[in-house]
This record gives structure tokens, sequence and C-alpha cells, in this order.
């Protein structure tokens, strides 16, 4: 005979809350993913987990954007090259170097992805930067627009990719015509 079974009485209930947590779990994930059920719990994503997906979507969308543009300047240089008679190499230059920033900003847009998808970096982190980004894909082409080659350095990708054990190189290709434009409009500023 047991006097105290104030103890034996608390182990029960916690074996038994323990059993129900374990009921839930396992109903949950023995769930089918078409099943009415599955798909109701589809639809329940967390609000972090829908503002990710949904920052996720959206940096698709723009890297889509930018691979357009890769895709005509390739077309234009394509063009520009099997022009009988007089080549513009001018042209040709200046495409080649539009093609290398897309691809900068191509790679850079996918360490966004993979940090978010990582959760290195939030949604709100993004959000500081989707007004600049979204300036760039549709001013690119512009004459006067000016090429912000540190768009991305306010998230610190190379640092927190770094932490959590991804390693990054970034080489960052910055056009000598803009950096010579640069160097005219600080002598103009003076």
């Amino acid at each position: 005979e047991i006097k105290d079974k104030s103890k034996l009485l608390d182990a029960r209930r916690l074996i038994e809350t323990k059993m129900e947590q374990f009921k839930v779990c396992e109903r949950e994930t023995k769930t089918k993913a078409y099943s009415r059920e599955g798909l109701a719990k589809a639809s329940r994503l967390d609000p972090e987990e829908k503002k990710r997906a949904e920052m996720r979507d959206w940096i698709q969308e723009k890297l889509q954007e930018i691979q357009d543009q890769v895709e005509m300047k390739e077309a234009d240089i394509e063009a520009l090259t099997t022009k009988k008679g007089k080549k513009d190499q001018n042209a040709i230059g200046e495409a080649l170097e539009m093609i290398a920033r897309h691809t900068w900003h191509i790679e850079q847009l996918e360490m966004v992805t993979r940090a978010l998808d990582n959760c290195i970096i939030g949604p709100e982190e993004v959000e500081e930067v989707k007004d600049e980004i979204e300036y760039y894909i549709e001013s690119n082409q512009d004459p006067d627009f000016y090429h912000d080659d540190q768009l991305y350095e306010q998230l610190e990708l190379e640092r927190k990719l770094g932490e959590s054990g991804q390693i990054v190189t970034v080489d960052v290709v910055v056009p000598e015509k803009n950096k010579k434009k640069d160097k005219d409009d600080d002598m103009s500023n003076s």
C-alpha cells in the first residue's frame, strides 16, 4: 500500500497529457495531403510564414523580370553581331555591361531568397530594399539611371550567410562607364 498517492496521481496526469499531445501529433502527421482536413490545414499558415511566402513569391517575380531583360539584351547583341557591315561595338559593350549588372542582381536576389528561406533574414528586412529593387528593374534602361551597387549592403547578406555556415562569395561588377560618370559627377559637384 502507498500512503502518499499525490505523486502517483501527478505522474499519471502528466502521462495522460503527453499521450494526448502525441495523439494530436500523430493525427497531424498521418493526415493525407489531399483529404479535406489536409487541404484545410494547408491554408492555415502562421502569419510569419505567410509573409515569408509572399516575399519569396515577389522575389521570384522580380527575378523573372530581370531574366527577361537579360534575354532581351542577349537578343540585341545577337542582332548587332549578325548585322552585315559596320558592327556597333559601343552598343555591344553597353549590352554586355547591362547583362553583367543584371546577372549580379540575379545572384543577389537568389542570396536574399536563400537567406529568407533559412530564416536568416525576415520579410521586413527585404521590405526595406523592395522599392530600390523595383526602381532598378523599372528604370535601369534610362540614360540618366544611377546604379546603386550597395543596394543589398543593408541586408548584410555576406555576414549573415557566413555566420550561418553558408559560404558566400560575391564579386561586385561595376562597369567602367559608371565609374567614369560618377567621377565626372563628383568633379562637377565640387
